[in-house]
């Protein structure tokens, strides 16, 4: 069976769209997923990192955040500068006057909370004990008797080769264009995501994954490099990000690295 495409949203910023706040108390749980598999639980990741209209707050973290160690009140600083700058009225969109700090700090605390393992103790409720799937993930880990937290990049294995595809395929799409450096999908094109940040990547591991996503589906991507200029290159006018979530599930990989 052909997996069900996930719903797709522009990766642009979009100024005008933005959001805080509306999440509540919401975390992501495990219970809440009929079978959690790792690749599914990374696509979700893609998908709520590069969401700006309705999960402006990851977006920011995962794309624009890039200080590896950090505390709560140093992330809130500089989401609020963010939203004072690029949200804000300058480009004609009050939305920064709409967000007052506790707010953006509130939706600070949860991602945090859907990304980090749970502390257990014998006070610690079992609500609060219960890790969301996203922490699986080794994104965000907080650092131990302190009050700071660590999300760097890294040598990591994940994301799947079928889901990182799809990512680049996807980035590709809404870009419209042909090539891009590797520099771009590192830092990211300005108004799109940064594929490295968002996977928090490092160079190396960058262009690792790409080498395997050009062998795992040929004739699709090729890496070459113009004037000292290291660049991805898409060899069809158009690709399905789909092929590549359909290679990972039908190799019958779930929770898999490739």
């Amino acid at each position: 069976m052909a997996p069900i495409a996930p719903a797709r949203k522009p990766l642009e910023y979009r100024f005008d769209q933005a959001s805080f706040g509306r999440h509540q108390t919401f975390h992501l749980r495990y219970a809440w997923l009929t079978k959690g598999f790792q690749a599914t639980i990374w696509l979700i990741h893609w998908l709520l990192a590069t969401n700006g209209a309705q999960a402006t707050v990851w977006r920011w973290f995962f794309n624009h955040f890039h200080q590896a160690e950090f505390s709560l009140p140093e992330a809130g600083t500089a989401l609020t500068r963010f939203v004072q700058e690029r949200l804000g009225n300058p480009l004609g969109n009050p939305l920064g006057t709409r967000a007052p700090p506790k707010t953006m700090v509130n939706d600070l605390r949860i991602l945090l909370r859907m990304y980090e393992p749970s502390a257990v103790g014998p006070r610690v409720p079992l609500e609060d004990a219960l890790d969301s799937p996203l922490s699986i993930l080794g994104l965000v880990r907080p650092l131990p008797e302190t009050h700071r937290h660590r999300s760097a990049a890294e040598e990591r294995d994940g994301p799947p080769d079928g889901v990182f595809g799809y990512a680049v395929a996807d980035l590709f799409d809404q870009i419209g264009l042909r090539t891009l450096p590797i520099a771009e999908l590192m830092y990211g094109r300005p108004g799109f995501p940064a594929l490295g940040a968002v996977f928090r990547l490092t160079e190396n591991a960058l262009v690792t994954k790409l080498e395997r996503i050009i062998r795992r589906l040929p004739g699709r991507f090729t890496l070459r490099e113009q004037a000292g200029v290291h660049q991805l290159y898409s060899l069809r006018d158009a690709i399905d990000p789909m092929d590549y979530l359909g290679s990972h599930y039908r190799a019958g990989q779930p929770g898999g690295t490739r």
